[in-house]
């Protein structure tokens, strides 16, 4: 299904900061007047509590990014209420603001993460359009803004990378950079095409691409497929009563 003029958006993300480079990153897009959703990881938020205020008094969201960016499907329950509910209330105490949206740690859901969503009124957001940005900075290359802006297309959800964690820590200040030399092109090329630019605030959103909506409801949809077989594993194990 396509999306008519009148509704030619595209929603830029970003995942793993704060970074080194965040705050000028939103300080850029403000100046271009873009307003965008930052997913951030707690970790990350505790080390760099200035970044997540500034991003926040540019009017962008932030969303929830775990707090150690772990494999949600290996966490206990325990674990995984950490992981979601203390990054969003540290987002909560910094900002003066709920967060409403939450992305999983390399795009992987787990039931018991679905679970805490609800409970403490979070929505899971995926994407639609990697730009592989992270990759770049790995092989220490810049990102090609013309070749983001002609593989994009109408409602797109994008994913950009303005922080790093763990083993990929040091690549944070590349990423950063990258994005700050790239950010001015993909926006004036994005714009000449006739497109808009919203941050997500909430699941679906009017102009998002088919493709994001079908990925988003998967992902949940495999989450809780696989608590079943979980739970009829441990059944079988267990043997009748």
């Amino acid at each position: 299904m396509g999306t008519s003029m009148a509704q030619k958006k595209i929603f830029l993300t970003f995942d793993d900061g704060p970074g080194p480079k965040t705050a000028d990153i939103a300080e850029l897009l403000h100046e271009l007047g873009v307003r965008a959703t930052f997913f951030m990881v707690g970790s990350n938020i505790q080390a760099m509590p200035g970044a997540v205020k500034r991003v926040a008094e540019l009017g962008h969201e932030i969303g929830v990014h775990a707090y150690h960016h772990d494999f949600l499907p290996k966490l206990n329950m325990r674990q995984t209420v950490y992981e979601i509910g203390v990054t969003a209330s540290l987002i909560e105490k910094i900002t003066g603001k709920k967060p409403t949206v939450f992305r999983a740690a390399y795009g992987r859901l787990s039931s018991k993460a679905l679970a805490v969503l609800k409970k403490i009124g979070l929505k899971h957001v995926d994407w639609s359009f990697d730009t592989k940005d992270w990759e770049k900075a790995r092989d220490l290359k810049r990102l090609d803004p013309k070749e983001i802006v002609g593989k994009a297309r109408t409602g797109d959800v994008m994913l950009f990378h303005d922080g790093a964690v763990g083993r990929e820590g040091s690549q944070a200040g590349k990423r950063g950079q990258n994005l700050l030399r790239a950010l001015p092109t993909i926006v004036k090329g994005l714009r000449a095409r006739g497109i808009k630019f919203e941050p997500i605030e909430k699941q679906f959103q009017q102009g998002q691409r088919w493709k994001y909506r079908i990925r988003t409801r998967l992902k949940e949809w495999r989450a809780k497929l696989g608590a079943r077989a979980e739970k009829k594993r441990n059944k079988i194990r267990k043997g009748p009563k």
